[in-house]
Protein backbone atom coordinates (compact mmCIF):
# COMPACT_ATOMS: atom_id res chain seq x y z
CA UNK A 1 0.00 0.00 0.00
CA UNK A 2 1.05 3.21 -1.31
CA UNK A 3 1.39 6.11 1.53
CA UNK A 4 1.06 9.76 1.04
CA UNK A 5 3.41 11.94 3.61
CA UNK A 6 2.27 15.35 4.50
CA UNK A 7 3.94 15.99 7.84
CA UNK A 8 5.71 18.11 6.21
CA UNK A 9 3.20 20.50 4.95
CA UNK A 10 2.60 22.60 8.15
CA UNK A 11 0.56 25.40 9.80
CA UNK A 12 2.18 27.61 12.43
CA UNK A 13 3.94 24.66 13.71
CA UNK A 14 1.41 22.55 13.33
CA UNK A 15 1.43 19.77 10.78
CA UNK A 16 -1.29 18.62 8.29
CA UNK A 17 -1.05 14.76 9.30
CA UNK A 18 1.05 13.28 11.90
CA UNK A 19 2.69 11.04 10.00
CA UNK A 20 2.23 9.45 6.14
CA UNK A 21 -1.65 8.23 5.05
CA UNK A 22 -2.76 4.51 3.46
CA UNK A 23 -5.03 4.94 0.44
CA UNK A 24 -7.56 2.95 2.36
CA UNK A 25 -7.88 6.74 4.43
CA UNK A 26 -9.30 9.67 3.38
CA UNK A 27 -8.18 13.38 4.30
CA UNK A 28 -10.80 16.09 3.97
CA UNK A 29 -9.53 19.75 4.17
CA UNK A 30 -12.08 22.65 5.19
CA UNK A 31 -11.70 26.01 6.23
CA UNK A 32 -11.01 29.03 5.13
CA UNK A 33 -10.52 29.56 1.64
CA UNK A 34 -6.95 30.82 1.02
CA UNK A 35 -5.86 28.19 3.67
CA UNK A 36 -7.60 25.19 2.29
CA UNK A 37 -5.92 26.55 -1.06
CA UNK A 38 -2.61 26.88 0.41
CA UNK A 39 -2.26 23.28 1.71
CA UNK A 40 -3.54 22.19 -1.58
CA UNK A 41 -1.05 23.13 -3.52
CA UNK A 42 1.20 21.73 -1.33
CA UNK A 43 -0.96 18.33 -1.83
CA UNK A 44 -0.82 18.84 -5.35
CA UNK A 45 2.99 18.99 -5.41
CA UNK A 46 3.31 15.33 -4.39
CA UNK A 47 0.10 13.63 -6.56
CA UNK A 48 0.47 13.34 -9.53
CA UNK A 49 -3.15 14.12 -10.47
CA UNK A 50 -4.57 17.63 -8.68
CA UNK A 51 -8.56 18.02 -10.14
CA UNK A 52 -8.40 21.32 -10.41
CA UNK A 53 -9.57 22.18 -14.17
CA UNK A 54 -13.13 22.76 -14.69
CA UNK A 55 -15.91 20.98 -16.52
CA UNK A 56 -16.61 20.83 -20.11
CA UNK A 57 -17.44 23.56 -22.20
CA UNK A 58 -21.13 23.67 -24.47
CA UNK A 59 -19.36 23.18 -27.56
CA UNK A 60 -16.56 20.09 -26.68
CA UNK A 61 -17.46 17.00 -27.44
CA UNK A 62 -17.06 14.60 -24.71
CA UNK A 63 -13.79 13.03 -26.56
CA UNK A 64 -12.21 15.86 -27.13
CA UNK A 65 -13.58 17.34 -23.61
CA UNK A 66 -11.66 13.79 -22.28
CA UNK A 67 -8.55 14.53 -24.26
CA UNK A 68 -8.47 17.54 -23.50
CA UNK A 69 -8.47 16.93 -19.30
CA UNK A 70 -6.26 14.11 -19.62
CA UNK A 71 -3.35 16.11 -21.12
CA UNK A 72 -4.20 19.19 -18.58
CA UNK A 73 -4.48 16.58 -15.42
CA UNK A 74 -1.39 14.37 -16.37
CA UNK A 75 1.08 17.44 -18.03
CA UNK A 76 1.67 14.64 -20.44
CA UNK A 77 0.11 15.02 -24.38
CA UNK A 78 1.34 11.27 -25.19
CA UNK A 79 -0.62 10.29 -21.92
CA UNK A 80 -3.99 11.25 -24.03
CA UNK A 81 -3.87 7.84 -26.22
CA UNK A 82 -3.59 5.25 -23.84
CA UNK A 83 -5.42 7.39 -21.50
CA UNK A 84 -8.82 7.03 -23.28
CA UNK A 85 -9.11 3.41 -21.91
CA UNK A 86 -8.83 4.47 -18.61
CA UNK A 87 -11.32 7.12 -19.31
CA UNK A 88 -14.21 4.54 -21.10
CA UNK A 89 -13.46 2.38 -17.87
CA UNK A 90 -14.10 5.02 -15.41
CA UNK A 91 -16.82 6.19 -17.09
CA UNK A 92 -18.58 2.93 -16.44
CA UNK A 93 -18.84 3.91 -12.52
CA UNK A 94 -20.82 7.22 -13.48
CA UNK A 95 -22.89 5.57 -15.74
CA UNK A 96 -21.74 7.99 -19.01
CA UNK A 97 -20.47 6.63 -22.25
CA UNK A 98 -17.68 8.71 -23.34
CA UNK A 99 -18.38 9.31 -27.21
CA UNK A 100 -19.05 12.26 -30.10
CA UNK A 101 -21.88 13.42 -28.56
CA UNK A 102 -21.21 17.52 -27.36
CA UNK A 103 -21.38 18.79 -23.48
CA UNK A 104 -24.42 20.73 -24.21
CA UNK A 105 -26.48 17.93 -24.83
CA UNK A 106 -25.42 16.40 -21.22
CA UNK A 107 -27.37 17.79 -18.01
CA UNK A 108 -24.92 19.70 -14.94
CA UNK A 109 -25.17 15.98 -13.18
CA UNK A 110 -24.28 14.15 -16.09
CA UNK A 111 -21.69 16.61 -16.87
CA UNK A 112 -20.23 16.42 -13.61
CA UNK A 113 -20.00 12.19 -13.90
CA UNK A 114 -17.61 12.95 -17.09
CA UNK A 115 -15.67 15.29 -15.23
CA UNK A 116 -15.13 13.08 -12.11
CA UNK A 117 -14.53 9.65 -14.60
CA UNK A 118 -11.68 11.99 -16.70
CA UNK A 119 -9.81 12.41 -13.27
CA UNK A 120 -10.10 8.92 -12.27
CA UNK A 121 -8.95 8.11 -15.48
CA UNK A 122 -5.95 10.07 -15.25
CA UNK A 123 -5.08 8.72 -11.96
CA UNK A 124 -4.83 4.91 -13.77
CA UNK A 125 -2.93 6.42 -16.63
CA UNK A 126 -0.19 7.79 -14.40
CA UNK A 127 -0.55 5.05 -12.22
CA UNK A 128 -0.55 6.82 -9.58
CA UNK A 129 -2.31 6.03 -6.14
CA UNK A 130 -3.22 9.36 -5.09
CA UNK A 131 -5.07 12.53 -6.80
CA UNK A 132 -6.38 15.63 -4.98
CA UNK A 133 -9.86 16.65 -5.63
CA UNK A 134 -10.98 20.50 -5.00
CA UNK A 135 -14.61 20.55 -4.88
CA UNK A 136 -15.58 17.91 -6.23
CA UNK A 137 -19.23 17.98 -5.92
CA UNK A 138 -19.80 21.94 -6.73
CA UNK A 139 -22.03 22.75 -9.37
CA UNK A 140 -23.95 19.36 -9.12
CA UNK A 141 -27.65 19.60 -8.29
CA UNK A 142 -28.93 18.72 -4.99
CA UNK A 143 -30.91 15.76 -6.13
CA UNK A 144 -27.79 14.23 -7.57
CA UNK A 145 -25.54 14.81 -5.85
CA UNK A 146 -25.84 11.88 -3.27
CA UNK A 147 -25.48 9.92 -6.24
CA UNK A 148 -22.62 10.95 -7.85
CA UNK A 149 -20.76 11.53 -4.47
CA UNK A 150 -21.37 7.29 -3.84
CA UNK A 151 -20.28 6.99 -7.52
CA UNK A 152 -17.00 8.55 -6.30
CA UNK A 153 -16.62 6.49 -3.54
CA UNK A 154 -17.22 3.25 -5.05
CA UNK A 155 -14.88 4.03 -7.77
CA UNK A 156 -12.00 4.89 -5.47
CA UNK A 157 -12.16 1.86 -3.65
CA UNK A 158 -12.36 -0.41 -6.31
CA UNK A 159 -9.54 1.20 -7.83
CA UNK A 160 -7.99 1.22 -4.83
CA UNK A 161 -6.80 5.14 -5.26
CA UNK A 162 -6.03 7.42 -1.86
CA UNK A 163 -8.13 10.86 -2.51
CA UNK A 164 -7.54 14.34 -0.62
CA UNK A 165 -10.61 16.20 -0.73
CA UNK A 166 -10.79 20.25 0.01
CA UNK A 167 -14.30 20.18 0.42
CA UNK A 168 -17.02 23.41 1.97
CA UNK A 169 -19.80 21.08 2.73
CA UNK A 170 -20.35 19.52 5.88
CA UNK A 171 -22.65 16.79 4.81
CA UNK A 172 -19.89 16.16 1.61
CA UNK A 173 -17.30 15.91 4.60
CA UNK A 174 -19.65 13.42 6.71
CA UNK A 175 -20.33 11.33 3.90
CA UNK A 176 -16.62 10.94 2.72
CA UNK A 177 -15.58 10.18 6.11
CA UNK A 178 -11.80 9.93 6.93
CA UNK A 179 -10.03 12.51 8.83
CA UNK A 180 -10.83 16.36 8.36
CA UNK A 181 -8.40 19.23 8.94
CA UNK A 182 -9.56 22.30 9.38
CA UNK A 183 -7.33 25.28 8.78
CA UNK A 184 -8.39 28.93 9.52
CA UNK A 185 -6.04 31.74 10.09
CA UNK A 186 -2.94 29.90 9.12
CA UNK A 187 -3.46 27.22 11.53
CA UNK A 188 -4.72 23.71 11.94
CA UNK A 189 -7.58 24.54 14.26
CA UNK A 190 -8.58 21.44 14.89
CA UNK A 191 -8.17 17.96 13.01
CA UNK A 192 -10.19 14.22 13.59
CA UNK A 193 -13.13 12.78 12.78
CA UNK A 194 -15.67 15.76 11.48
CA UNK A 195 -18.49 14.63 13.81
CA UNK A 196 -16.72 14.83 16.98
CA UNK A 197 -15.56 18.09 15.56
CA UNK A 198 -19.02 19.74 15.27
CA UNK A 199 -19.61 17.95 18.91
CA UNK A 200 -16.95 19.69 20.69
CA UNK A 201 -16.59 22.70 18.08
CA UNK A 202 -12.95 24.12 18.41
CA UNK A 203 -12.86 26.24 14.92
CA UNK A 204 -14.73 28.77 14.01
CA UNK A 205 -16.03 26.16 10.98
CA UNK A 206 -17.59 23.88 13.24
CA UNK A 207 -19.43 26.68 15.57
CA UNK A 208 -21.07 27.89 12.65
CA UNK A 209 -22.16 24.55 11.57
CA UNK A 210 -23.16 23.52 15.56
CA UNK A 211 -24.90 27.20 15.78
CA UNK A 212 -22.79 28.16 18.66
CA UNK A 213 -20.46 30.84 19.52
CA UNK A 214 -17.19 29.48 21.01
CA UNK A 215 -14.35 30.88 23.02
CA UNK A 216 -11.74 30.10 25.09
CA UNK A 217 -12.21 30.67 28.37
CA UNK A 218 -11.23 29.32 32.18
CA UNK A 219 -12.90 27.38 34.78
CA UNK A 220 -11.98 28.44 38.31
CA UNK A 221 -13.83 28.46 41.50
CA UNK A 222 -16.71 26.88 40.10
CA UNK A 223 -17.23 29.74 37.84
CA UNK A 224 -16.55 29.84 33.62
CA UNK A 225 -14.94 33.02 32.95
CA UNK A 226 -14.35 34.51 29.00
CA UNK A 227 -11.63 36.68 29.21
CA UNK A 228 -12.87 39.55 31.32
CA UNK A 229 -16.62 39.92 30.51
CA UNK A 230 -18.80 39.80 33.05
CA UNK A 231 -20.73 37.10 31.15
CA UNK A 232 -20.35 33.86 33.15
CA UNK A 233 -21.69 30.47 34.11
CA UNK A 234 -21.39 27.84 37.04
CA UNK A 235 -18.85 25.03 36.68
CA UNK A 236 -18.03 21.85 37.81
CA UNK A 237 -14.47 21.90 35.61
CA UNK A 238 -11.33 23.34 36.46
CA UNK A 239 -8.57 24.86 33.57
CA UNK A 240 -8.92 26.22 30.43
CA UNK A 241 -11.94 25.62 28.41
CA UNK A 242 -13.67 26.15 24.91
CA UNK A 243 -17.04 27.95 26.04
CA UNK A 244 -19.78 27.80 23.60
CA UNK A 245 -23.10 30.32 23.36
CA UNK A 246 -25.53 28.92 21.07
CA UNK A 247 -26.86 31.58 18.50
CA UNK A 248 -30.32 31.38 19.58
CA UNK A 249 -29.12 31.97 23.86
CA UNK A 250 -29.21 35.99 23.30
CA UNK A 251 -31.58 37.86 24.47
CA UNK A 252 -32.09 41.16 22.56
CA UNK A 253 -33.71 44.78 23.20
CA UNK A 254 -33.38 48.62 22.41
CA UNK A 255 -33.81 49.15 26.61
CA UNK A 256 -31.33 48.43 29.23
CA UNK A 257 -33.37 47.77 31.56
CA UNK A 258 -36.20 45.47 30.06
CA UNK A 259 -38.32 43.23 31.42
CA UNK A 260 -36.41 40.46 28.85
CA UNK A 261 -33.37 40.84 31.11
CA UNK A 262 -32.53 38.97 34.12
CA UNK A 263 -30.21 41.69 34.91
CA UNK A 264 -26.79 39.78 35.51
CA UNK A 265 -24.46 40.84 32.38
CA UNK A 266 -26.47 43.24 30.54
CA UNK A 267 -24.40 44.68 28.14
CA UNK A 268 -24.66 47.30 25.33
CA UNK A 269 -23.30 46.40 21.59
CA UNK A 270 -23.36 47.88 17.94
CA UNK A 271 -24.71 45.84 15.41
CA UNK A 272 -21.65 45.51 12.50
CA UNK A 273 -23.22 42.91 10.14
CA UNK A 274 -26.31 41.12 8.87
CA UNK A 275 -26.17 37.92 7.26
CA UNK A 276 -28.18 34.67 6.17
CA UNK A 277 -28.01 31.23 7.99
CA UNK A 278 -30.40 28.89 6.61
CA UNK A 279 -33.92 29.79 7.76
CA UNK A 280 -32.11 32.79 9.97
CA UNK A 281 -31.15 36.36 9.89
CA UNK A 282 -28.35 36.30 11.94
CA UNK A 283 -26.67 40.09 13.63
CA UNK A 284 -23.13 40.20 14.30
CA UNK A 285 -22.37 42.18 18.06
CA UNK A 286 -19.73 44.08 18.58
CA UNK A 287 -19.33 44.93 22.54
CA UNK A 288 -18.97 48.78 23.31
CA UNK A 289 -17.44 47.37 26.49
CA UNK A 290 -14.59 44.41 26.42
CA UNK A 291 -14.46 44.24 29.71
CA UNK A 292 -18.68 43.63 30.10
CA UNK A 293 -19.85 41.83 26.63
CA UNK A 294 -18.38 39.64 24.31
CA UNK A 295 -18.05 40.04 20.35
CA UNK A 296 -21.61 37.30 19.29
CA UNK A 297 -23.41 35.68 16.71
CA UNK A 298 -26.84 36.68 17.43
CA UNK A 299 -30.09 35.02 15.90
CA UNK A 300 -32.51 37.65 15.05
CA UNK A 301 -35.47 36.60 13.11
CA UNK A 302 -36.32 32.62 12.08
CA UNK A 303 -38.27 31.53 9.47
CA UNK A 304 -38.56 28.19 9.66
CA UNK A 305 -41.67 25.52 9.92
CA UNK A 306 -40.82 25.12 13.28
CA UNK A 307 -40.73 28.47 13.96
CA UNK A 308 -43.95 29.11 12.53
CA UNK A 309 -45.86 27.28 14.78
CA UNK A 310 -44.21 27.35 18.03
CA UNK A 311 -44.17 30.46 18.35
CA UNK A 312 -47.14 33.11 19.27
CA UNK A 313 -45.13 36.04 17.52
CA UNK A 314 -45.47 37.50 13.76
CA UNK A 315 -43.65 34.55 12.05
CA UNK A 316 -39.76 34.99 12.23
CA UNK A 317 -39.98 37.21 14.99
CA UNK A 318 -37.46 36.22 18.14
CA UNK A 319 -37.45 39.39 19.94
CA UNK A 320 -40.39 41.42 20.14
CA UNK A 321 -38.53 44.50 21.96
CA UNK A 322 -36.98 45.42 18.68
CA UNK A 323 -40.03 46.02 16.75
CA UNK A 324 -44.00 44.67 16.63
CA UNK A 325 -43.10 42.83 12.86
CA UNK A 326 -40.30 41.86 11.00
CA UNK A 327 -41.21 45.67 8.62
CA UNK A 328 -40.48 47.06 11.95
CA UNK A 329 -37.53 45.44 12.95
CA UNK A 330 -35.83 45.69 9.75
CA UNK A 331 -35.95 49.00 9.34
CA UNK A 332 -34.90 49.68 13.43
CA UNK A 333 -31.76 46.47 13.22
CA UNK A 334 -29.16 48.09 10.85
CA UNK A 335 -25.22 48.09 10.88
CA UNK A 336 -24.49 50.97 13.03
CA UNK A 337 -26.85 49.78 15.40
CA UNK A 338 -27.05 50.26 18.96
CA UNK A 339 -28.56 46.99 20.72
CA UNK A 340 -28.48 46.14 24.77
CA UNK A 341 -27.73 41.92 24.86
CA UNK A 342 -27.54 39.45 27.82
CA UNK A 343 -26.98 36.08 27.11
CA UNK A 344 -28.65 33.24 28.89
CA UNK A 345 -26.09 32.09 30.48
CA UNK A 346 -27.69 28.47 31.35
CA UNK A 347 -27.07 27.21 28.03
CA UNK A 348 -23.40 27.90 28.02
CA UNK A 349 -21.68 25.02 27.55
CA UNK A 350 -18.06 24.23 28.36
CA UNK A 351 -14.93 21.68 28.05
CA UNK A 352 -11.46 21.01 28.61
CA UNK A 353 -8.96 22.36 25.76
CA UNK A 354 -6.69 19.34 25.52
CA UNK A 355 -4.06 20.40 23.23
CA UNK A 356 -2.01 23.49 24.29
CA UNK A 357 -3.76 26.00 23.50
CA UNK A 358 -6.66 27.06 21.39
CA UNK A 359 -6.01 28.45 17.61
CA UNK A 360 -8.46 30.17 15.61
CA UNK A 361 -11.25 30.37 18.05
CA UNK A 362 -13.20 34.13 18.68
CA UNK A 363 -11.39 35.52 21.85
CA UNK A 364 -13.54 37.83 23.94
CA UNK A 365 -12.14 41.00 22.68
CA UNK A 366 -12.78 40.27 18.88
Amino acid sequence: MTELDLSDVVFSGTPLTDGPIGTSERLVIMGQSEDVETALRAVCAKTEVCALAGEATASDTLIRYAKHQLRALTGNRAAVRPGLKHVRLAARFFGITVDGRRAEELDPAARARLRLAVTIAAALTQNTPWLALNRPFDGIPARARAGIRGRLLDALDHFELGAVFALDSAVDAGIIGGRTVVLELDQVADAGDFGQQLRTPRSNLAADLAGVNVFSGLARRGWLSIGHSQVRAKTKLDGKVFVTIPTGAVRLSFDEFSPIFDGEAVFEALVVGLHDKDSKVQVTLSPSDTEVGLALQADLFDFSAEAADNSELPWGVLHPDLGADIAQQSTAVRPGTRLWVEVDTEQMRAYPVEDASPTAVMSAKE
